[in-house]
């Protein structure tokens, strides 16, 4: 299943802190996220999901938290959507590509 790097926000922390630590936790990499381009909420799962922009120097994942991810690769977005179907990505993803947010 592929997805986003994701995680709560923890007690005292911003969306955007929040999304810098679960990066850096997830795949290892260090950003900087500069702005939050849109929330989605799922009522029926009781989330809301923050979709943010992040800025990296360096792009070479060296190190990522293997309990939770098998793979971790860069592509482009048209090249993932060609690449996997429905079943193989979280809703967050499909929503994206269904309202076109993502583009090359």
């Amino acid at each position: 299943m592929w997805a986003l790097a994701s995680g709560t926000v923890e007690v005292g922390e911003s969306i955007m802190q929040t999304a810098e630590r679960e990066v850096t936790e997830e795949l290892g990499l260090v950003i900087r996220p500069t702005e939050v381009l849109f929330e989605l909420e799922l009522e029926k799962a009781g989330v809301r999901l923050h979709f943010v922009l992040l800025e990296s120097g360096d792009m070479q994942i060296e190190e990522f938290d293997t309990g939770e991810i098998a793979e971790v690769m860069w592509m482009t977005t048209c090249d993932f959507y060609d690449k996997h179907i429905d079943e193989d990505i979280v809703h967050g993803l499909r929503y994206l590509r269904d309202k076109q947010h993502l583009v090359n």
